[in-house]
């Protein structure tokens, strides 16, 4: 299957379109509207021309959680787990080398929690991210979205929910259940 190179078939095109982070000053790598935007556009024209799947890096601190993450969404013929890591540092490094559509990322691990690690991916890259955790409070899903989050999601309902929510923030909407 040939790999998606940035552009669109037909369409006119910035100069900065292929360029990581777009035009500087303009969400050089911020994670903003249009970085967004040149997200969603790309995964529009990804799944519609090449229909690659949704390409997923797992970050947790748990081993067990990230196989049956994993499992789950081995069942999706549209999501493909391209990488996992069990801390941020390590997310890091894997970001860099698989370069997913979408990192599922832990709130609460050991060293770097999941706001400071989501806050450096949007710092590299414009992927969306789907946070996970435990902890269902209100005030932590607000402090995820204000932070950058495209979606919050219970760990006791990844079983249901994950594939859905992937798809969702995928394609630029919000997913927030807890």
């Amino acid at each position: 299957m040939k790999e998606f190179d940035g552009a669109l078939r037909g369409v006119d095109q910035p100069e900065w379109w292929l360029m990581p982070g777009g035009p500087k000053g303009i969400n050089a790598g911020s994670g903003g509207p249009a970085s967004s935007l040149r997200t969603a556009l790309a995964r529009t024209a990804r799944v519609g021309v090449f229909e690659s799947p949704i390409r997923v890096l797992i970050v947790d601190d748990h081993p067990l959680m990230r196989k049956m993450m994993g499992e789950v969404l081995a069942l999706d013929d549209e999501i493909e787990v391209v990488g996992s890591a069990e801390d941020g540092e390590e997310a890091l490094k894997v970001l860099d080398e698989v370069r997913p559509d979408v990192v599922v990322l832990d709130f609460a691990m050991p060293g770097a929690n999941g706001i400071d690690v989501m806050e450096e991916i949007h710092e590299r890259s414009p992927q969306p991210v789907l946070m996970v955790s435990i902890h269902a409070q209100p005030y932590l899903v607000e402090r995820a979205r204000r932070a950058g989050a495209l979606g919050y999601l219970s760990k006791i309902s990844v079983a249901q929910s994950l594939a859905p929510a992937i798809h969702a923030v995928s394609e630029g909407r919000s997913y927030f259940e807890a």
